[in-house]
């Protein structure tokens, strides 16, 4: 079932990527946002194969490349709606901060879980929390932007 469930999760990817490339016939940096998806999907199937030790390797390289998608996606969004919905514009723009705000936030806890464990683990649990929270903001306003269209 995890194998099954790991070839879902790569093809549901590997679509999205396809139409953020896509979309770059709207706004170029959506095709900044889906190579850098690409790459994420491409190197989350290679450490699949390589074991832990390859996957806990390349956390923080896929981390960045993850957090440089976001950035042209939510940008790109935000520039796309500047001119249609002001309010929905400053909302990506408004949950780009939010991202890095718990990306920042779940790499102090992983650092505090080495200096002060309990502390550590509570820091990841709430950045955890914020990452689910920003994820389902990101769905909502998907929905509200293709509505604007």
């Amino acid at each position: 079932m995890d194998f099954a469930g790991s070839i879902l999760v790569g093809l549901t990817s590997l679509a999205y990527c396809l139409i953020l490339l896509r979309l770059s016939t709207v706004e170029k940096d959506y095709r900044k946002a889906g190579i850098f998806y690409l790459i994420i999907v491409g190197v989350s199937a290679l450490s699949g194969l390589g074991g832990t030790t390859l996957t806990a390797i390349l956390a923080l390289p896929l981390a960045i490349v993850s957090l440089l998608s976001q950035y042209f996606e939510m940008s790109s969004h935000a520039y796309v709606l500047a001119g249609v919905d002001i309010n929905l514009s400053d909302a990506w723009t408004l949950l780009w901060k939010w991202t890095i705000g718990v990306y920042c936030g779940l790499l102090a806890g992983v650092i505090l879980v080495v200096l002060i464990p309990i502390l550590g683990l509570i820091v990841t649990l709430v950045a955890l929390i914020g990452i689910l929270i920003v994820s389902i903001v990101k769905l909502v306003l998907l929905f509200r932007t293709a509505r604007s269209f």
